[in-house]
């Protein structure tokens, strides 16, 4: 009986590829690159394709088991980019209560603009890692105790594409940080907050 990795590998290796799925197997990958998916697991690559595509869950499958048949036959990492901004805020509140205004979509619009973010992985109540819609650079949202009564976020956003953008991120971030913190005080949060 044939295994499903060979069905997968023939599907890639079909002349017919680019008329189903629309892109070439170099295509594909230089897609994949883009997303930085070297650093990505099988799971989140799905994702990435299941959110970005209307394909098959088999030319799904097909396509991440090529790309890291050929990843692990010599493709080279991507380096990661030296650029990068990481803050930091505590806020007075309870941790289950810091990420309800990451997770409920009415208290989150109020700190986080609305934008075209590709959440490639979640951890409830703990993590969240984002493709900005530059399609280059990866956010992350860290939320963690921190003091009694207290919990922290932590923002890491990285692979920026030199010093101005830094500059440009750092102060976008702590412009959200800020919206985050009015939230927090506004009646609004307190009002949802008695249903956590």
């Amino acid at each position: 009986m044939e295994s499903k990795e060979n069905r997968y590998m023939k599907l890639v290796s079909d002349p017919r590829l680019k008329e189903k799925t629309g892109k070439g197997l170099q295509e594909w990958f230089d897609f994949l690159d883009r997303f930085h998916a070297m650093g990505l697991s099988q799971k989140e690559l799905l994702i990435l394709l299941k959110k970005n595509f209307k394909l098959s869950l088999s030319w799904q499958k097909a396509l991440v088991l090529a790309f890291e048949t050929e990843k692990k036959g010599g493709l080279k990492a991507l380096q990661p980019s030296e650029y990068e901004v990481a803050l930091e805020k505590t806020f007075y509140i309870s941790l289950p209560a810091l990420y309800n205004l990451w997770s409920d979509n009415k208290l989150r619009n109020n700190w986080f603009p609305v934008i075209s973010c590709c959440v490639i992985r979640e951890n409830q109540r703990k993590y969240a890692k984002l493709l900005w819609p530059d399609s280059i650079s990866m956010v992350e949202l860290t939320f963690s105790k921190a003091e009694k009564n207290a919990s922290k976020l932590n923002i890491r956003h990285s692979q920026l594409t030199g010093k101005t953008k830094c500059r440009e991120m750092e102060a976008y971030w702590n412009k959200v940080l800020e919206k985050l913190e009015e939230t927090v005080t506004s009646d609004l949060f307190h009002t949802v907050i008695l249903d956590i």
